[in-house]
């Protein structure tokens, strides 16, 4: 405890930052971009960038949606563009960019994203977290120790062989890469423990959130007979991918020559595990709608002015 806080002189419980966000917040989580993106960049004694991170190309394309001519090659002007946006965006915008974020960087990226996210969600009291490629609420229902202990498995799983387990291309999972005939390429016991691993993620979720008393033998039947008996509005696609994650675990051979396709496994999985997650706790789903509606509506990436007006 801080020593103002021993001495009464600072509140030393505040209430979480649920529906909105203070600047301590803001600038907490700005520096997470400085650190964790900026950082990726490099420039030459002009200012100028020289070596490009695509997380920025992604961001200013798909998430602002601004015209790629208008993105600054200079660096102080591009961190000034993006730091305005943390100033003034609304707090779920906010919050909508680290998801933007997670989903597009590779399992080891992800996971220092996500940790950095975190401590500065941590310590500046914010309701919410970053898990997998999601913002939960921490104010809804507490997360169910087995639905963290999945979540837990998928992820340290990918951050230990990130080096050998995951391609940063985002290409078809089916399609054959030269990473297939080199390094890349796993034996049987390799391939035998990346299974593993997912489908005990897999199992350990559906257990926790279909009420399931023993293990599943069978992924697929495990997710029908949750689906066919539980309250969960689970969306036809999640169930759809996540049955074809099942089928891709059983392609040993696939899974041995194509980082690609372990790569899309992992992923598919984590994001069907966190998405359930989020159905599981109280509140996550209606949020969830509430900040897509209302993204609908939103013509303005930075909320009610833009950068320079």
């Amino acid at each position: 405890m801080a020593f103002s806080s021993r001495q009464g002189l600072s509140p030393e419980d505040e209430k979480l930052q649920v529906g909105g966000m203070d600047k301590r917040l803001r600038t907490a989580l700005w520096n997470v971009v400085l650190s964790r993106l900026f950082g990726q960049l490099s420039a030459n004694s002009y200012g100028l960038i020289v070596q490009e991170y695509h997380i920025f190309i992604a961001v200013w394309k798909n998430f602002f949606c601004l015209p790629m001519d208008e993105l600054s090659k200079e660096l102080r002007e591009r961190r000034d563009e993006f730091r305005d946006f943390f100033e003034v965006a609304d707090w779920f915008r906010i919050y909508d960019l680290l998801e933007f974020v997670a989903e597009r960087m590779t399992a080891h990226d992800a996971e220092l994203w996500r940790e950095e996210c975190n401590a500065a969600l941590e310590a500046e009291n914010s309701g919410y977290r970053l898990v997998g490629f999601q913002v939960i609420p921490l104010h809804s229902a507490p997360i169910s120790e087995g639905l963290q202990h999945a979540l837990d498995l998928l992820l340290a799983h990918g951050l230990k062989r990130s080096q050998q387990l995951f391609a940063s291309a985002h290409t078809s999972p089916w399609a054959e890469t030269s990473a297939g005939k080199d390094d890349s390429t796993l034996g049987e016991d390799e391939v035998k423990t990346f299974q593993e691993a997912i489908h005990e993620a897999l199992d350990c979720a559906y257990r926790e959130l279909f009420q399931f008393e023993q293990p599943a033998s069978n992924l697929d039947s495990a997710l029908s007979e949750g689906l066919k008996n539980t309250e969960l509005k689970v969306p036809r696609g999640v169930a759809q991918t996540l049955a074809l994650v099942h089928s891709s675990l059983k392609d040993t051979e696939l899974l041995k020559r194509s980082p690609t396709s372990r790569q899309w496994v992992h992923h598919q999985a984590l994001l069907g595990v966190t998405t359930l997650l989020q159905l599981y706790v109280e509140g996550g789903l209606r949020e969830a709608k509430e900040r897509c509606a209302h993204e609908a509506t939103v013509q303005d990436p930075w909320g009610e002015r833009r950068v320079g007006k």
